[in-house]
């Protein structure tokens, strides 16, 4: 999605880029915009992915509203105590969940 409006006193509108297995006519402005937030967006990512204590205390608020989202955020938990265990007794446990 690329933000139409710069402008903060105006609305704001998105424009879906478009996904296709064929060749299409994409316009090119809207390539550039793309290809632009290509970098801060990678790194953002890979900011969030360095940090998984911070993506849990994010999505806190919203566990009790979605249990699959909980789930998920349990694996992420079980698997960065697994990643970070040094022990093997403490890795036999956490494979088990």
């Amino acid at each position: 999605m690329i933000k139409q409006s710069a402008d903060p006193a105006k609305l704001v509108e998105y424009q879906h880029a478009p996904v296709s297995l064929f060749p299409t006519p994409y316009p090119y402005h809207v390539y550039e915009q793309a290809y632009n937030y290509q970098a801060p967006l990678g790194m953002l990512v890979s900011s969030l992915a360095a940090k998984p204590k911070k993506i849990h205390s994010l999505l806190e608020s919203f566990l009790k509203y979605d249990p699959f989202l909980e789930r998920l955020v349990g694996v992420s938990k079980a698997f960065n105590e697994f990643a970070l265990s040094q022990d093997a007794e403490e890795r036999k446990k956490v494979q088990t969940i």
